[in-house]
């Protein structure tokens, strides 16, 4: 039995370890009798150990945990990365589904703005964030006349296209313009608006 302190044996040990793990073997000595030298060299350099795994995340979430909303804003941005360099018109209909207003103002708004500067971008939308706020050249409103004989009437123009005061008329016979059916349309009206900023106002962050 030694009489060496566990200090000393763990030196010795450690010692040894290190002169065996400096010493130069033969691959052939290191490898089991089953296999053969030529077997090592053709796994050492085949690629069969090696495995590519990609994935794609929103905000640092991997693509399988995220709601379905943040996996089209996901998918959604990502079409508009790689095709930065795609001058065609792009279609888009109703990008807002599944989405929070926060998400689409914060996410998608400012990659449509910077992308309609060189390229033509239609979208079908209901969310007044990416009519207004997306500061869209042209509004196209759709009205449908669903009495007997049903049809489809189209007004266009832009938000600068706003009902004009006329003396002697009142507000209320007043033409709507552009400006007055998007806010009518999308928000439900001036006063909706009103009320829910006064309901907003409470709050010292808002």
């Amino acid at each position: 039995m030694s009489n060496d302190s566990p200090t000393e044996i763990i030196g010795h040990f450690l010692a040894e370890f290190n002169e065996y793990e400096n010493k130069a073997l033969p691959i052939n000595e290191q490898i089991k009798s089953s296999y053969s030298l030529e077997d090592f060299y053709n796994w050492f350099f085949s690629i069969q150990f090696y495995s590519i795994k990609s994935s794609l995340a929103f905000n640092d979430i991997d693509l399988r945990w995220l709601s379905p909303g943040q996996k089209g804003i996901t998918l959604l941005l990502l079409f508009l990365a790689i095709d930065n360099k795609e001058f065609r018109p792009l279609i888009i209909d109703q990008p807002e589904d599944n989405l929070d207003s926060l998400s689409i103002y914060n996410e998608i708004i400012k990659y449509f703005r910077t992308r309609k500067v060189y390229r033509q971008i239609i979208i079908v939308s209901h969310n007044p964030n990416l009519v207004v706020n997306t500061d869209a050249e042209q509004v196209i409103i759709a009205h449908y006349n669903g009495k007997e004989n049903p049809r489809l009437k189209y007004d266009s123009g832009s938000l600068e296209d706003h009902a004009i005061i006329q003396p002697n008329t009142p507000v209320e016979l007043i033409p709507d313009r552009i400006l007055e059916s998007v806010c009518n349309i999308l928000e439900g009206g001036r006063k909706p608006i009103t009320e829910r900023n006064r309901k907003y106002d409470l709050s010292p962050k808002s």
